[in-house]
């Protein structure tokens, strides 16, 4: 864990990250842990302030190393935290589109297979019509062109039997990724899946990153 003394050092570092050729970042904002003013001042009062200082801890998480790290920031009030928090969901809005690409064509194994787009939505992303992702953040879509498929099955390159679509996802409770695999996903339809998909997280941006409790 990396621990930062004002919030002012920690952005320094953070704003200044430049993207990956794909135009995003390869380590995601993930989770944040805030103890808000209120708590704060309820610890000081009855001597429970145990870190000495106020908390923002951040969680982040690499799609492709497919680790995380923790970020312990000190003295963070609400303003700063809230700040934080919607510049991180703007951010990941804004660059969803980059995460659909051909990243990982030499992946052939995943957590789970789903016939369709819809089956797999409905069981990681939503929930009874509720939107979910904030819990199963999706970084990355890795689909498989079909001229890519067509050129390495003529040269015996490895590939599934179905032009594919895997979606790599980090499981915020768990501290944990899996890839799940969507079969026979055209090109049309992944399309399709990107622009439904940067549509409905986008219509709901405000369930990402909300500042849980941190004590």
């Amino acid at each position: 864990m990396k621990i930062y003394d004002t919030f002012q050092l920690f952005w320094n570092d953070f704003s200044t990250t430049r993207p990956n050729t794909h135009g995003f970042h390869n380590w995601q904002v993930a989770q944040i842990l805030h103890t808000s003013d209120q708590s704060y001042a309820r610890q000081l009062s009855s001597g429970n302030d145990e870190l000495g200082f106020q908390p923002l801890s951040v969680t982040m998480a690499n799609p492709f190393t497919k680790e995380s790290k923790q970020i312990l920031i000190k003295d963070v009030n609400d303003e700063l935290a809230n700040n934080f928090a919607h510049h991180c969901r703007k951010a990941y809005v804004s660059n969803l589109g980059s995460r659909f690409g051909n990243f990982k064509p030499d992946t052939f194994h995943a957590f789970a297979e789903y016939d369709n787009w819809d089956s797999f939505y409905k069981t990681w992303l939503e929930r009874d019509g509720k939107p979910v992702f904030m819990h199963s953040l999706p970084l990355l879509f890795d689909h498989t062109p079909k001229i890519d498929y067509w050129t390495r099955k003529q040269t015996g390159q490895e590939v599934l039997p179905y032009q594919r679509l895997l979606i790599t996802l980090y499981f915020v409770s768990k501290k944990q990724f899996f890839d799940f695999f969507i079969k026979d996903v055209t090109d049309e339809e992944a399309g399709r899946i990107k622009l439904l998909t940067q549509s409905r997280i986008g219509l709901n941006d405000e369930l990402l990153f909300n500042l849980s409790s941190h004590g």
